[in-house]
């Protein structure tokens, strides 16, 4: 199908999530890693992405789970019908409840700090981790996991807990370290496994005279705009004599700004647009604000099929008192 065909059935903005390359990476992953390491387990990042067909797709692949919240843990069980013990959980909050289904299921907790191994031990965890702190990128020391001097300690901590540790976990590894590595890939996995099919709405000259193309997905899609500008390709376009456009979203909002100079060539009202390799993040950080949220369909096995349809007014109003007692 092309991408006009999937819009004009699924509406548009759409999410296109191609779960045959996901299937790729992984294979791709794991080899590169298990060539290289003598024992390795791959636990995939759910914060990157949740959608239930890519987490299906991993889970199939016999990759674990890693999950920050709560939401994550019932999505890896029912979902992704995970084991507790191929469960991590790593995140700076670790509400009772996550921590005790955590216990009865096995999974593996990494604490965020010493004192919250006592939490732990509490709630009948017995697979315990420590998170450690590593410098942070341009703004100084981490504020996620245990300072560096502190970890020394946290054997000694731990078994006055009846605890015994059984991993550390950093986002770098250490010269020498010959133990089961647990690797937790989320960006690496998916990034490329999804693109955002959209549609242009306008085309104007702004006052420098500059052209400006108007697309039916915003920041709300796209978030990371805020970090880097995404790769956008207009697919039935054949002329591409046109300027680099500024490439704007539908938000009533000046920061709603989704490339300053896209190379898109002479598009028009109706054209199809779609922004590649955004399958990291963006659905996951995705926000409400705007129209509703779009649907996703899913290339299987060389064919696309509809695996979870377009929020509606009334998935909105669905937690809404009042109007559920009318």
């Amino acid at each position: 199908m092309s991408i006009a065909d999937l819009l004009a059935e699924h509406g548009s903005p759409l999410w296109l999530a191609n779960l045959d390359v996901v299937r790729d990476r992984v294979r791709a992953f794991a080899a590169a890693w298990r060539a290289e390491w003598p024992d390795v387990d791959i636990a995939y990042s759910y914060k990157a992405n949740r959608q239930p067909a890519i987490l299906r797709a991993l889970a199939e692949k016999g990759i674990g789970h890693q999950v920050a919240c709560e939401a994550e843990y019932r999505l890896a069980r029912s979902v992704a019908r995970a084991d507790g013990r191929s469960i991590v959980v790593q995140g700076p909050a670790k509400p009772p409840a996550l921590l005790e289904r955590a216990a009865a299921d096995g999974a593996l907790v990494v604490a965020d700090s010493l004192a919250e191994l006592r939490r732990l031990a509490a709630a009948g965890v017995t697979r315990v981790g420590v998170r450690v702190s590593l410098p942070g990128v341009g703004h100084g020391p981490s504020h996620l996991g245990v300072p560096m001097s502190e970890v020394p300690m946290a054997p000694r901590h731990a078994a006055t807990l009846g605890l015994r540790i059984e991993a550390l976990a950093v986002h770098l590894v250490s010269a020498g370290f010959e133990g089961r590595l647990v690797v937790e890939p989320g960006q690496a996995l998916v990034a490329d496994a999804v693109d955002l099919a959209c549609t242009v709405i306008g085309v104007k000259r702004l006052a420098d005279r500059r052209r400006c193309v108007v697309l039916d997905a915003g920041t709300n899609l796209l978030p990371s705009t805020m970090f880097h500008w995404p790769r956008m390709e207009a697919p039935g376009v054949t002329d591409p004599a046109a300027a680099p456009a500024l490439v704007t979203g539908p938000l009533c909002t000046s920061v709603d700004v989704l490339h300053p100079a896209a190379n898109l060539g002479a598009v028009s009202e109706g054209d199809a647009v779609l922004v590649r390799g955004v399958g990291a993040y963006e659905q996951s950080m995705s926000t409400q604000f705007g129209d509703l949220r779009p649907a996703v369909v899913a290339r299987d096995d060389g064919h696309w099929r509809l695996c979870s349809r377009r929020e509606s007014v009334e998935d909105l109003i669905a937690a809404d008192l009042v109007h559920a007692a009318r």
